[in-house]
């Protein structure tokens, strides 16, 4: 990998960016040998769970699998990327279980909130405030599907200023709903603002 690198850099010369998405486990890469080449690594800080488990936790709770965003991070760090160099990875959608697909993207949450049929009665907004993720769930707090909403990306958006990394990047905008809600979150949480988007 790093020989590609190594010669894709010889070929572009030093005014293009080369970037790499990167596992959440920060394996599978030689990243200090990388680095000779590439100019920052966007992290991958989701689909660390389904349910019962979070898609993209921001730290730890009773209900994360191995990883958080959190100590992804620290991961890449210690296997030698630093701060600054790194993006974090925030998802526009979420995992779920029946009766919710797989892969639930944000613009459809509007109607499982607003469903009488399908998702009723398993669309309940719980709070994970340690993770500081929300999840829904049955009215015993059953998770069927994790996700991420305006305040959770917020949440991410201040960490990634807190720790000084070099900035967030999304899977995918086209995920978002037609109002920018995540995007304007996002983008206020990280830059104090949201007047560097569109007026929609």
């Amino acid at each position: 990998f790093n020989i590609v690198l190594k010669e894709l850099r010889e070929a572009l010369g030093d005014t293009k960016i080369i970037s790499y998405a990167s596992s959440s486990s920060a394996k599978y890469c030689d990243f200090k040998g990388a680095l000779l080449y590439l100019d920052y690594v966007s992290v991958m800080t989701y689909d660390m769970g389904d349910p019962p488990y979070h898609n993209s936790t921001l730290y730890k709770s009773e209900i994360t699998r191995d990883r958080s965003c959190e100590s992804s991070v620290e991961a890449h760090r210690q296997a030698g990327v630093p701060l600054n160099r790194q993006n974090l990875g925030v998802p526009f959608y979420g995992h779920g279980i029946s009766p919710y697909k797989d892969d639930v993207k944000y613009n459809e949450m509007e109607a499982i909130f607003n469903s009488t049929t399908t998702y009723k009665g398993k669309n309940i907004r719980y709070w994970d405030d340690k993770a500081k993720v929300p999840y829904l769930g049955d009215e015993n707090g059953k998770m069927y599907l994790g996700y991420d909403d305006a305040e959770s990306v917020a949440y991410k958006g201040q960490f990634a200023v807190e720790k000084k990394m070099l900035g967030v990047m999304v899977w995918e905008y086209r995920h978002d709903d037609k109002q920018h809600t995540l995007m304007r979150s996002l983008v206020k949480s990280v830059y104090g603002k949201e007047s560097i988007l569109p007026n929609q």
